[in-house]
C-alpha cells in the first residue's frame, strides 16, 4: 500500500484551486490536508468560502475542511503545497514555505525566471528535476525545494516542440499566434462586454512569457546538475489573443529547423510516437501518451479536444508545409488541466517519488515462442510493493501492448525495500500466451481455470490411486 503524502492547496478557492481539488481528491498518494485562502475565507468550511464553479460538485472529502489563511506555519505538517496564488502575492508565501522546508509546486510567474529553480513541463523536462540538489544546498534545505509550472500556452507549445526537437534537431525560427480561453484570466476573469462577440488580441505579459518560457525549458542541464542552459539559437515569435472560449487554448504554429525540413509524414510519425519520463515512469495522472494526433481537417476543436486523455495530453493537427518557414500545425492544451494544475500534480508525483519507475534490460525478441523478453527492474521507494497487474499494465504501456499479452513472474524484493526485480515476457498475441505460459500463471491472470481443491488435497488423492504410499512408484491398479 502507498505511503500517503499530506498536501496543502494554496488559493483553495480560486480556478486553478478548484481544479487542484478535483485533482487531488481521490488521488492514491496524496491526501488533502490543508486549505489556504483569502483572510476573508479563513476560518470557514470549504463549501461556504468558495464559489464553486466546476462541471463536477465539491468533493464531499474536502467539503467541511476548514480553510485557513496562507500562513507557512499552518502548512508545517504537509509534505507538498500546491500553489494556486497569484503573482501579486505569492511570491512572499511561496518563500515562506519553501523556508519552511516544505516542497512547493507554484503556477505563479514569480520565480520562472530564477535560475535555481526549475520550469518544468512534466511531459517535457523532467531531467530538470536533477537540480533540486543543487537548490536544497544553497537554501540549507533538507527535504522542502521549489518547482514552477509553466505558462499555460507555453505548456502546450513545448510539447511538440520536444518531439520534433529530438527527432530533427534544434530548431531556428518559431512563430505562434494563440487563440486564449477566458478561463486562463482566472475569475471573474474578462468582463463580459470585452469578450461577448469579440477577440481580444492582446493579453499583459503572456508574449514575453511565451517567447523566454521555450528557450529554458527545451534547454540542457549542466552534467555537474547546478545550472541550466538556455536555448541560444532559437527565435520565438508569440501573438496572444483572448477568445471567447470557457476552456483550452488553440495555437498555430510555424518551426523552422536548422538541419532543413522534415516531410509532413516524418513529422506525423514523430508525434505519434514520442514518449515522455512520466509515463514510463508510471505516474498516476500521466497521460496514456503525451500527444493525441488527429488527421481531421477541421481539428483540434476546444470544445472536442480539450478534454482529451483527462486533458493531460495536448492535441495535434493540421501538418502542414509551411511556404515561410518549414513545418505547420495547429495544437490544443486544456489550460487548467496540463496547462495549471494537472502539471504541477504530475510534476509532484515524480519528484516526490510517488511514481514507480520500471527500467527493462537483457531485452530478447524470441520468434520461435512469439515473445519478447526482458528483465525487469521496479523501483518504489514509496511503496511495500507493486501489484502484478499494475506491472502488466505498466510494462504493456511502455510498449504499446495490451496488458492482456504481457506475462510477469519471478518478482523479488531487494534487502531493505524500494526495489523488486524480475521477469517479464510480451507475447505476439494472447494466443501465443495461452500456448506457452504454464497453467498457474494463466490462472492468476485469468485466463484458466484454477484446478478444484487444495495442492496437498490433489497429492492426497494421487497417493491413494497408488498401490503403496511414499516415495516408491508402482503401476496403478487397474481398473476392472
Amino acid at each position: 500500500m502507498a505511503v500517503t503524502k499530506k498536501v496543502g492547496i494554496l488559493g483553495a478557492t480560486g480556478t486553478v484551486g478548484q481544479r487542484f481539488i478535483l485533482l487531488l481528491a481521490e488521488h492514491p498518494v496524496f491526501t488533502i490536508h490543508a486549505l489556504g485562502a483569502s483572510p476573508r475565507s479563513a476560518g470557514k468550511a470549504y463549501k461556504d468560502a468558495v464559489r464553486w464553479k466546476q462541471s463536477r460538485p465539491i468533493p464531499e472529502s474536502v467539503a467541511q475542511l476548514v480553510v485557513t489563511a496562507c500562513e507557512a506555519d499552518l502548512f508545517k505538517d504537509c509534505d507538498v503545497v500546491f500553489s494556486g496564488l497569484d503573482a501579486d502575492i505569492a511570491g512572499d508565501i511561496e518563500m515562506a514555505m519553501l523556508n519552511n522546508d516544505i516542497a512547493v509546486f507554484s503556477n505563479a510567474k514569480n520565480y520562472r525566471r530564477d535560475p535555481t529553480v526549475p520550469l518544468i513541463v512534466p511531459t517535457v523536462n523532467s531531467n530538470h528535476f536533477d537540480l533540486i540538489a543543487h537548490q536544497r544546498t544553497l537554501n540549507k534545505l533538507n527535504k522542502g525545494f521549489l518547482i514552477t509550472n509553466a505558462n499555460c500556452s507555453t505548456t502546450g507549445l513545448v510539447v511538440p516542440l520536444k518531439a520534433l526537437q529530438d527527432a530533427f534537431g534544434p530548431m531556428s525560427h518559431i512563430l505562434v499566434n494563440t487563440q486564449q480561453a477566458i478561463s486562463g484570466a482566472g475569475y471573474p476573469g474578462v468582463p463580459s462586454l470585452d469578450i461577448l462577440d469579440n477577440v481580444v488580441p492582446h493579453i499583459g505579459g503572456e508574449e514575453e512569457k511565451m517567447e523566454w518560457e521555450v528557450a529554458k525549458i527545451l534547454g540542457g542541464i549542466a552534467e555537474d546538475k547546478k545550472e541550466l542552459h538556455h536555448l541560444q539559437d532559437t527565435v520565438v515569435s508569440a501573438t496572444c489573443t483572448r477568445v471567447p472560449v470557457l476552456d483550452g487554448h488553440l495555437e498555430t504554429v510555424s518551426v523552422k529547423f536548422a538541419n532543413g525540413s522534415p516531410s509532413v509524414e516524418e513529422v506525423y510519425k514523430v508525434l505519434e510516437e514520442y514518449t515522455s519520463d512520466a509515463e514510463k515512469l508510471g505516474c498516476f495522472s500521466a497521460p496514456q501518451k503525451p500527444i493525441v494526433v488527429t488527421y481531421d481537417a477541421d481539428r483540434p476543436q476546444p470544445r472536442l479536444d480539450r478534454e482529451n486523455l483527462k486533458g493531460q495530453a495536448v492535441t495535434v493537427g493540421r501538418v502542414r508545409k509551411c511556404p515561410v518557414l518549414h513545418i505547420k500545425f495547429v495544437l490544443l492544451v486544456h489550460n487548467t488541466v496540463l496547462g495549471a494544475a494537472g502539471s504541477s500534480v504530475l510534476n509532484a508525483e515524480i519528484a516526490t517519488d510517488a511514481a514507480v519507475t520500471i527500467r527493462t534490460r537483457k531485452f530478447l525478441t524470441n520468434r520461435l515462442l512469439q515473445r519478447k523478453q526482458m528483465v525487469v527492474d521496479v523501483i518504489h521507494p514509496g511503496l511495500a510493493n507493486v501489484s502484478k497487474d499494475e506491472l502488466r499494465s505498466k510494462i504493456g504501456k511502455m510498449y504499446k501492448a495490451d496488458k492482456e499479452v504481457v506475462s510477469v513472474f519471478g518478482f523479488k524484493t531487494h534487502f531493505g525495500g524500494g526495489k523488486t526485480t524480475g521477469f517479464a515476457l510480451i507475447y505476439d498475441n494472447v494466443e501465443a500466451l495461452k500456448k506457452f505460459e504454464p497453467k498457474h500463471r494463466l490462472v492468476r491472470i485469468g485466463l484458466a481455470e484454477a484446478p478444484k481443491g487444495g495442492r496437498k488435497q490433489r497429492k492426497e488423492k494421487k497417493n491413494r490411486e497408488k498401490k503403496f504410499f511414499g516415495v516408491r512408484k508402482s503401476k496403478k491398479p487397474k481398473k476392472e
